[in-house]
């Protein structure tokens, strides 16, 4: 029997991605030279989707030439189960079969033992249908699901997706850069992976990547622009702080983006959050002042005793990071910070102040005090 892939999913960059890696597996690092592959262009304007499909079909119904196999790829097919075809469904006897009703009957048969069949299709497939239910039982199913930031795995999930990108390359990641790219990065995969790639290509030989490195490469976008505005917040670096904001605003009257100063105050909301939380996290475990790193790799042994203390759920390093910031604060400073936080968000949602006005306000507040 033969082999079958079918690669789908709502995140377009992993589904393409994962189809170009397996046809390079399976034919060689230059595919487009190896005789055995042949590939139909899914995604082709200038035909209607079902001729595509008729196009597959005459090619799975046809031996390989001057070769013993051959591989079909049918590359970015988009949302194949939901294609209009005028023969699907018909009641007629004298109507053919719809295209994807015989690509289904083909795949239960199961392909002949020449045939390695490859789809890619970006889109959301139906699961209760009975073309993926088909391709389940017919062989390889893989799908890649778009990222959703209101998912309580997000972060998990986009530090899984860097680190095994950065490991891929050889090189390793510093906590502090990689917590970096976490917070500030994005749910697009391929706008993830190419700031990856940028900050790679920077770092040249160095094995190693830091946040500097991070800092210097990625793209002003307001999630990064929002990290490093939360960051110099906690940090208690006013003039940092304040010059994210003349980015922020500049970038406003040049059309950059609506809301952006939300952006800001979404991701210092966040930060300031995770402060308090650690706060009170730290008197519960009674962290000495002076605690460092290590402390935190050795409390590990003490979440059976917490098991809800939110420093213990977290990375040791970054645990360490966050009290740290914490420690910059006392609790009747942060009393009135989450006030001020109140206070500024709800002037921003109103616009009952000039943004930048009081944003800096904010900054003020927030930033001033003992570094």
């Amino acid at each position: 029997m033969g082999k079958f892939y079918f690669i789908t999913g709502s995140d377009d960059f992993a589904v393409k991605d994962k189809a170009e890696k397996l046809i390079v597996s399976l034919c060689g690092e230059k595919p487009e030279d190896n005789p055995e592959l042949e590939i139909l262009r899914g995604d082709r304007e200038d035909m209607k989707p079902y001729l595509i499909l008729d196009e597959l079909l005459f090619s799975l119904r046809t031996p390989p030439f001057l070769t013993e196999k051959k591989t079909i790829w049918l590359k970015h097919f988009p949302e194949i189960d939901s294609i209009s075809d005028p023969a699907s469904g018909s009641k007629n006897r004298k109507t053919p079969k719809g295209r994807l009703e015989s690509l289904t009957d083909m795949l239960k048969e199961g392909l002949p033992d020449y045939i390695c069949l490859v789809i890619d299709s970006p889109g959301s497939p139906d699961k209760r249908k009975s073309f993926f239910k088909t391709c389940q039982a017919a062989g390889e199913v893989f799908e890649f699901s778009r990222m959703d930031v209101s998912d309580k795995n997000f972060s998990k999930n986009v530090s899984a997706i860097i680190s095994e990108h950065v490991a891929a390359s050889g090189r390793t990641i510093d906590h502090d850069a990689l917590a970096f790219l976490v917070e500030a990065g994005t749910s697009d995969r391929g706008r993830m992976v190419n700031e990856l790639d940028k900050i790679m290509c920077y770092a040249g030989s160095r094995k190693n990547i830091t946040l500097e490195d991070c800092r210097q490469l990625c793209s002003l976008t307001p999630e990064t622009l929002a990290w490093s505005f939360a960051d110099s917040l906690v940090r208690r670096n006013v003039s940092s702080a304040l010059s994210v904001i003349d980015i922020i605003m500049d970038q406003a009257k040049e059309g950059g983006g609506e809301n952006n100063e939300l952006t800001l105050l979404g991701m210092a909301s966040r930060r300031l959050t995770d402060i308090v939380k650690a706060k009170a996290a730290a008197e519960e475990l009674k962290i000495p002042s002076r605690a460092d790193a290590n402390y935190f790799y050795g409390a590990a042994k003490l979440k059976d005793q917490y098991p809800d203390n939110p420093l213990l759920a977290m990375h040791p390093y970054r645990a360490y990071m966050t009290y740290s910031d914490a420690a910059r604060f006392t609790a009747q400073e942060l009393v009135l910070v989450m006030e001020k936080l109140l206070e500024t968000r709800r002037a921003l949602v109103t616009g009952s102040g000039d943004p930048r006005i009081v944003l800096e306000q904010f900054v003020i507040t927030v930033a001033s005090g003992p570094a």
